[in-house]
């Protein structure tokens, strides 16, 4: 699990290469920063974010996300879905990976981190069109109940339709909100067995949470 609170985003301004692969784009991109910076490159971490000033400015366009793979840092392009605009892509897991639910956006869809450029005068201007992450159920089995009356009068949440997630020392409350829109797992109360809820992959918004760090 990353110990930084936010994502952070790194401004660029690099080059489109229509007779190369994405792939292949984006380990040239990989080399630029490099010796654009190496300074500035060494700071990036998993699930930071790239924004590539001469593509963006409408929504998530020219936004990029950094990953880790086989321990090197690589360049990936978001997810088209549930949000054809830009979702965080999937195995960027909220609450097992990354605890903090404005991770990678804040309360306007913005991004919620430190922003470093590469070409020290850019500016970020993209936003998302929803804050949309990601809660992998499966993989919460035992840290998942539902609410009860003391959650209620400790925490102030609503009962009906509520699941409580208890993970590493943080309380997540998560509405049903979340599920009816992205999926079909609606929460129906207490009817609804474990077992059942927890086939399903979830996506949520994380204006249907309730954060509590003990």
């Amino acid at each position: 699990m990353t110990t930084k609170k936010c994502a952070s985003v790194y401004l660029a301004n690099l080059p489109i290469t229509q007779e190369s692969s994405n792939r292949e784009m984006f380990t040239i991109w990989i080399q630029a920063l490099k010796k654009i910076n190496n300074k500035i490159f060494s700071t990036i971490e998993r699930g930071d974010f790239l924004e590539n000033v001469c593509e963006s400015g409408y929504r998530a366009n020219g936004v990029y996300m950094f990953d880790i793979v086989d321990n090197d840092l690589v360049i990936r392009e978001l997810s088209r879905w549930p949000d054809d605009y830009g979702t965080i892509p999937s195995d960027f897991e909220l609450i097992t990976q990354f605890k903090d639910p404005t991770y990678w956006f804040d309360d306007d869809k913005c991004y919620s981190g430190d922003i470093y450029s590469f070409t020290h005068h850019d500016v970020p201007k993209s936003y998302f069109h929803n804050n949309i992450v990601f809660i992998p159920l499966l993989k919460l089995i035992g840290h998942i109940s539902f609410v009860s009356a003391d959650d209620i009068d400790l925490y102030k949440v609503v009962k009906k339709n509520t699941i409580k997630i208890t993970y590493d020392g943080n309380i997540y409350f998560v509405t049903d909100k979340s599920f009816y829109k992205y999926s079909s797992a609606v929460l129906t109360g207490k009817t609804k067995k474990y077992a059942e809820l927890l086939r399903y992959i979830t996506y949520v918004s994380i204006s249907s949470i309730t954060w509590i760090q003990a």
